[in-house]
């Protein structure tokens, strides 16, 4: 998995109800840029999960998410609507406990449907948080670019875009930082193209 540029991160372990992760390079771009036409819908499909490998990522960053917080010293089992739905019987089932389990505890054992109750829980509730960005990405026009590297919108005169809406894809980090660098760039081009003498 690590060849796809996947990161997968664990956060909100304080809770002991929910195990949330995120995934940040998914192998499967969006139809970037969307399209506008007045009167009608947003033209976008961000292909949530399209790629075998998008689903086997989530599906590992699930297990491994069980197997460490299981371990944790305030388990104490966790919310059914959190998870997956297994089949009854499962050994993956959600259960609660009285404590955590022993760090030796072998594995949860997975059978196959349980990955696919996995799989259909990451569709049900996948979702895009916080780094939305890249609807008007700095790329060719034939390559669906919405931006030229100097910020102009093609096809229209006097319009520059700056903001984190021209990033080609997304970032593997906090937003803020790009959006800075984003803003320093576009103050110089900006400067230049108006005869102002920068550092």
């Amino acid at each position: 998995m690590l060849h796809r540029l996947w990161v997968c991160s664990l956060f909100n372990l304080l809770s002991p109800w929910f195990i949330s992760y995120t995934c940040t390079r998914p192998s499967h771009p969006s139809t970037l840029p969307f399209r506008l036409v007045t009167g009608a819908p947003p033209d976008f499909d961000p292909k949530y999960l399209e790629s075998p490998a998008d689903v086997a990522a989530f599906r590992w960053g699930y297990k491994h998410s069980c197997e460490l917080i299981r371990r944790m010293k305030f388990y104490r089992g966790g919310v059914p609507s959190g998870h997956p739905k297994f089949p009854k019987g499962s050994k993956a089932s959600v259960r609660e406990c009285s404590g955590p389990d022993p760090i030796d505890a072998g594995p949860i054992e997975y059978t196959k449907q349980d990955d696919l109750a996995i799989d259909s829980f990451h569709r049900d509730v996948v979702g895009t948080a916080w780094h939305a960005l890249g609807t008007c990405a700095m790329k060719p026009r034939d390559q669906g670019g919405v931006v030229d590297s100097k910020l102009n919108v093609y096809g229209v005169e006097n319009l520059k875009v700056v903001d984190l809406s021209i990033a080609p894809s997304n970032v593997g980090a906090n937003t803020y930082n790009t959006a800075l660098i984003v803003g320093e760039k576009a103050a110089l081009i900006i400067a230049a193209e108006s005869g102002i003498e920068t550092v």
